[in-house]
């Protein structure tokens, strides 16, 4: 049996200089990527938004620190979004660039990189992954048909 690594979905909370709380920001704003490894040995898959803000491209980093990069979680639960994985790097990376191709046009809102790191995350991780993202769906989805509305 090949041996699996931990999956987590990440975000780097761009908002979290700023100086009003908005405890649902990070569903909104920040930028979501899927770390793949061990603490001491991440390699980290993330989209990179061209100039013409439409389209993107796969940037992968081997070795990632954590930096700013904190796990998502599930809007005010506690519940980090964690799976496993047995796919190396290379199968990853097929998986997510086929992503990208079907991902289509860049959108801040609503087809943004919070939408394929979620996506690859489910094509990569066990079902115990999936559990916690489909929880985030259930409750970030009314969110975001609110906030449309509003905006």
């Amino acid at each position: 049996m090949p041996s699996t690594r931990p999956v987590t979905l990440v975000h780097c909370p761009l908002t979290s200089l700023s100086a009003i709380p908005n405890p649902v920001a990070h569903q909104v704003v920040d930028h979501f990527g899927v770390d793949v490894g061990s603490p001491s040995n991440v390699t980290r898959f993330e989209l990179q938004v061209k100039p013409d803000k439409k389209t993107v491209q796969l940037r992968t980093t081997k070795g990632a620190e954590q930096g700013l990069y904190q796990n998502a979680r599930v809007l005010l639960f506690e519940t980090n979004i964690t799976g496993e994985t047995s796919l190396s790097d290379d199968e990853i990376e097929l998986i997510a660039k086929r992503l990208i191709q079907e991902h289509g046009d860049y959108r801040l809102l609503w087809n943004n990189c919070q939408t394929w790191a979620s996506y690859l995350f489910n094509e990569i991780t066990d079902v115990r992954g999936h559990l916690g993202l489909k929880v985030s769906a259930m409750v970030s989805k009314p969110l975001l048909s609110l906030y449309s509305k509003i905006f």
